[in-house]
């Protein structure tokens, strides 16, 4: 039994020197960046995207060539309208891994509303975002209905951009699991002793 006692206390030992490590050994790049707009006078849509820390500086990523593990979009918010009452129907996005700071490079995404439209029985809108830091003329934002697609509002070009990029580095939950059970077994330990 005091063997087994020996073991179990190395063991959480070790993992919770894995726990406390598990900050400098971090599994996913987090970007949180919005699109602003002189036309609509501040923000139009904001975002949360991560992608796999192995792919930190090896050039551009385009998520149109990655595989849907390696990067998934954690938040979307557009006009005010947070993710659960849209449907995403297309997305890109593109990131110099080189260079994080600056945030995505490219944006595009088409969604629409039709949840938060069935939810209160209104008429549901689509809405087009493409910007590209690089090419801003051809950046656009535009908004129709989306049974008869007649025309709402509409903005281009330079008017749109993106504002700063904030980047966080984010554990696999896998390692906080380990770093909580070796928690429990100090805890089974010391109520043991």
């Amino acid at each position: 039994m005091k063997c087994i006692k020996n073991i179990m206390l190395a063991a959480s030992i070790a993992l919770a020197s894995l726990g406390m490590s598990f900050s400098a050994n971090a599994d996913l790049v987090r970007i949180s960046q919005s699109v602003e707009s002189e036309y609509f006078g501040g923000s139009i849509a904001s975002f949360v995207f991560e992608f796999d820390y192995a792919l930190l500086n090896t050039g551009l990523i385009d998520t149109a060539f990655l595989e849907v593990s390696d990067y998934s979009l954690v938040y979307l918010e557009v006009s005010g309208l947070p993710d659960f009452f849209l449907n995403i129907n297309d997305f890109q996005a593109v990131v110099d891994t080189d260079n994080i700071d600056a945030g995505l490079e490219f944006l595009y995404f088409e969604v629409d509303d039709q949840p938060f439209a069935d939810l209160f029985s209104i008429d549901a809108l689509a809405y087009q975002l493409e910007v590209d830091s690089f090419e801003p003329d051809f950046n656009l934002f535009d908004i129709f209905e989306l049974d008869s697609a007649a025309f709402v509002d509409f903005d281009s070009g330079t008017s749109l951009s993106f504002g700063d990029a904030s980047i966080s580095y984010v554990s696999a939950p896998s390692v906080l699991a380990l770093f909580g059970l070796s928690l429990v077994f100090v805890g089974i330990r010391r109520r043991t002793s």
